[in-house]
């Protein structure tokens, strides 16, 4: 029988997201206002200094709904299509504090809302304006060049008028600035007098991270939105509903805003939340000690690979200080950080641990999902998971496991989950679960137990087949976070299913100018020891990693085929030119 979660069901409105958040501000700045209070910064720009409180957010916001209104955007139930989409306005540009306004903007208008990555390529872009059917985009000046030549190779008919700058304007593109202003709050109390019928029509359309294949777009609605929002608890768990007045704090982020996780937290958890924001353009080590020296953050919103960096790239220099290991001259301040949330990849116990020591004992919260389940499936926001789980099932939600022929099984195999926040489906309209009983099949190695404690293995499409019996990469993983020596690793799969090795890539945590050496023979052996699997190293210099922080298996599988000699099928194992040190089998 399905689980469900040990955390009774909570109310879940039916309302749309704009009604939801952006209600939920205003009555942040209506207590405010009661209480005397200048109206503060919502969100910053950490590299600009250029700031948004919710009363600038909304008129802008309501600016640009308006202005799609002019271009055809419609709250009308027959503007959608069988999938519940409607017009599309698509976000290209790099990280900035206004895509939140255009989010709402969108969705105000009754459009859905989609960011591309910046990085993207002109044939990539021009894929991604086509399946999404994009009739308006907001784009950064810089990148005019490329979205006109994507626009071409597309073949797609966005008029001129329909491309707006999201900075200045030209004499053939609006911006946002110069969008006419609607008065105070006109489009957003009409838009909640019609709230509840909109929360079937897609909201958002988020592209998954690509691990294991090409990105897919998922499709997610108003209510997918607002039911992760009432599951998680408001982004602060139960704290949230225990103390509704808490302090306001401040959140550092340095996540992409073309990700779930970096969208939800620039777009709902100011709102939901009462917090304000702070964004960096990205993730660059010094970057991010400054803002947290300058900005004091209580709270940062992070992923294992952010964290594995932070800790690995910087020396404590005393209580609640630290430097940078390239640069010991200079000290950053990191004590005003009370929190932290995890998420994007599952985060293993040792380094769990180890974060929270570096931070001085502060907890840190894990959250689990998938962008196909709006970003939630469990975490430790409710309840604390069980050790070894990456957290318990969210409330509102069924889940369960079933081996290869689809029988459900009390074992490892893949987990399926049912629930609110379940996807509406992907924009190619490729299967993803069983509509008779509602099911996401995740493709992700779990065992969840009674409790609702989820015991995560990776993806099942990572899981390497040896001749002795399947090998997990995450528990390779896990067991060597706990080597203080390895700052990062990953495992992948190299030769037929059912024979395939165990390829381990191992990152050193010490500074490249150390001489106590490490073998990576002795990490072998240590693995064989303690875990029984058989598995071959090689040195590494970094992982790669997506945005939202999961590992890139199939780059660091192409590195094996372009070794040459010492690649996959020859048998050989390709060890560090300067080997470096720290199991205590081999030193």
């Amino acid at each position: 029988m399905p689980v469900c979660s040990p955390v009774p069901d909570v109310d879940i409105p039916s309302v749309d997201v704009a009604s939801l958040f952006l209600g939920r501000g205003r009555e942040l700045v209506a207590r405010r206002c009661a209480a005397g209070t200048p109206e503060p910064p919502q969100l910053v720009d950490a590299d600009t200094g250029d700031s948004l409180t919710v009363s600038a957010l909304v008129q802008m916001a309501e600016s640009i709904a308006a202005a799609l209104s002019a271009r055809g955007f419609s709250l009308d139930a027959q503007a959608c299509n069988a999938d519940g989409l409607g017009r599309v306005v698509v976000m290209y540009s790099p990280v900035d504090i206004r895509a939140s306004a255009i989010h709402y903007g969108t969705l105000m208008a009754g459009g859905a809302y989609t960011a591309a990555d910046p990085a993207m390529d002109t044939a990539n872009l021009a894929r991604r304006l086509a399946e999404v059917g994009a009739d308006v985009v907001f784009v950064a000046p810089a990148l005019l060049p490329q979205l006109r030549a994507a626009i071409a190779q597309a073949a797609v008919d966005i008029p001129a008028a329909n491309i707006v700058l999201t900075r200045g304007s030209d004499a053939q593109h609006p911006g946002i600035d110069t969008l006419d202003p609607v008065p105070p709050g006109t489009v957003l109390d009409r838009l909640s007098r019609a709230g509840a019928g909109l929360a079937e029509r897609v909201a958002l359309i988020v592209y998954s991270a690509g691990t294991t294949g090409p990105p897919k777009g998922v499709m997610l609605t108003h209510r997918n939105v607002v039911a992760m929002w009432a599951m998680v608890g408001s982004y602060s768990g139960s704290m949230q509903a225990k103390v509704p007045n808490r302090p306001r704090r401040t959140t550092l982020s340095a996540l992409p805003l073309w990700h779930i996780y970096g969208h939800c937290t620039l777009c709902y958890q100011p709102f939901a939340a009462g917090d304000c924001v702070v964004q960096l353009p990205g993730f660059e080590l010094s970057a991010y000690l400054h803002a947290i020296d300058k900005h004091k953050p209580d709270h940062l919103n992070a992923t294992p690979a952010l964290l594995c960096a932070l800790v690995s790239g910087t020396r404590v220099a005393g209580a609640g200080r630290v430097t940078l290991a390239a640069l010991p001259a200079q000290e950053f301040a990191i004590d005003s950080v009370r929190s932290v949330v995890c998420g994007g990849a599952p985060l293993p116990p040792a380094l769990r641990r180890r974060y929270t020591d570096y931070f001085g004992g502060i907890p840190i919260l894990t959250g689990y999902g998938q962008t196909e389940t709006t970003s939630v499936i469990g975490g430790s926001a409710w309840v604390p998971p069980a050790a070894g789980a990456v957290g318990v099932l969210y409330p509102n939600s069924r889940a369960m496991v079933v081996d290869a022929a689809g029988r459900e099984t009390a074992g490892f195999g893949e987990l399926c989950v049912a629930g609110p926040h379940i996807m509406r489906g992907y924009m190619d309209h490729s299967a993803g679960w069983d509509a008779a009983d509602g099911f996401l099949r995740t493709g992700d190695c779990a065992r969840i137990d009674r409790d609702g404690n989820i015991y995560h293995r990776g993806r099942m499409a990572d899981v390497i087949h040896t001749a002795a019996g399947p090998v997990y990469p995450v528990e390779i993983e896990s067991a060597l976070a706990e080597q203080p020596a390895v700052a990062d690793a990953a495992a992948v799969g190299c030769g037929p299913v059912g024979s395939e090795r165990a390829i381990v890539f191992v990152v050193t945590a010490l500074p490249p100018d150390a001489d106590v050496p490490l073998h990576l023979a002795g990490i072998e052996e240590w693995l064989a020891q303690r875990l029984g699997v058989v598995v071959e190293c090689r040195s590494a210099s970094a992982i790669p990693t997506s945005p939202a922080g999961k590992v890139l298996r199939h780059l660091l599988r192409a590195q094996l085929g372009d070794l040459g000699d010492g690649g996959c099928d020859s048998g050989k194992v390709v060890t560090s030119s300067r080997p470096i040190c720290g199991l205590a089998s081999d030193c």
